[in-house]
């Protein structure tokens, strides 16, 4: 929002107003826009250490070389988005409070690197809600696995408690049949069992 914000800002250069409309704005501007630089930079250099960290190192092995990239990137973006955002405090200070200093080729470098981390910032923050959205759809895959996996389970379980004689008084005569055919497998192949070791004893 702050990036939108200040690019909209920078479309008055070409007006002399921008300085009597921004001067005001400037100082809280500057400090807004530097903590918030801050936050990010180490929200994402702390997301950089613990995935590249954790369980020694493990899942940064793991990851794609997509994934890797997209880190390094928020990363260096956000890096560079604090960086200019520090040397763009003289010349805020003097929007503020000494106007008298600014000049044409003052107000062109602060709008190269007014474009600069704007541009920066608004990259990083779409990276950063790709990964998010990523990971939410991964989170989202695993738990339709899990709930597969568990119907599976479930399945088994009770397979093998008709296998074992249990729950004969609620089935159904087609599952009584289904029970005799896989029962009648499952001696089939014991036997089969049983014949071929005592083969291999004689």
């Amino acid at each position: 929002g702050m990036a939108l914000l200040h690019l909209y800002i920078t479309q008055m250069l070409e007006s002399s107003s921008f300085v009597r409309v921004y001067s005001p704005l400037s100082s809280m501007s500057r400090r807004l826009f530097f903590i918030l630089s801050t936050l990010a930079l180490t929200s994402v250099i702390d997301t950089y250490m613990r995935v590249s960290s954790e369980g020694d190192g493990a899942l940064w092995r793991e990851a794609t070389v997509v994934f890797k990239l997209r880190m390094y990137m928020v990363v260096g973006l956000y890096f560079v988005t604090m960086f200019v955002s520090l040397l763009m405090i003289p010349t805020d200070n003097y929007l503020a409070y000494k106007v008298s200093m600014i000049n044409a080729q003052v107000l062109v470098t602060w709008n190269v690197m007014e474009y600069t981390r704007c541009i920066c910032a608004m990259i990083a923050w779409c990276l950063v809600c790709y990964a998010i959205h990523e990971e939410n759809q991964n989170g989202r895959k695993l738990l339709l696995h899990c709930s597969a996996q568990r119907k599976e389970m479930s399945s088994q379980k009770m397979r093998i408690a008709n296998l074992s004689g249990r729950h004969l008084d609620s089935a159904t005569p087609e599952e009584l049949e289904d029970l005799i055919t896989i029962q009648k497998s499952a001696v089939a192949s014991t036997e089969r069992a049983i014949e071929y070791y005592a083969k291999r004893g004689k």
